[in-house]
């Protein structure tokens, strides 16, 4: 029973259409808001960017130095190409249309094809 009632309560349009406070929050101060599954953390571009830097990061030289620290990370964010960054946005609004097709077969094997090629970048 209590499953029917949710079912029924949560398809109801004004239940569907209504955005949760914390995005009616961010819009109201005209930024975008835009959510990610958690559990695609691999296909969230940001991550992708953030790892790409970390790996400049590992291979610059190291020091004991906070301030030359800070400086080599600013320096390696800086590194990664934007062409890269583009290559990981387009795979994560790839994904994320995907999934709300819930294509996944397919979405399975263009994944893993967009994947390999921004590996070789």
């Amino acid at each position: 029973m209590n499953c029917c009632c949710w079912h029924i309560l949560f398809t109801q349009p004004d239940f569907v259409n209504q955005k949760s406070h914390l995005q009616e929050e961010i819009e109201h101060h005209s930024h975008l808001c835009d959510f990610y599954p958690k559990f695609h953390c691999k296909f969230n571009f940001i991550e992708q960017y953030w790892g790409a830097a970390k790996w400049h990061y590992w291979s610059s030289p190291r020091t004991n130095d906070m301030v030359k620290m800070e400086e080599n990370v600013l320096h390696c964010l800086d590194d990664v190409p934007l062409i890269q960054i583009q290559q990981y946005v387009c795979l994560s609004l790839y994904f994320s249309v995907q999934m709300k097709l819930n294509n996944s077969i397919a979405m399975k094997i263009d994944l893993l094809s967009l994947w390999m090629l921004i590996q070789r970048v």
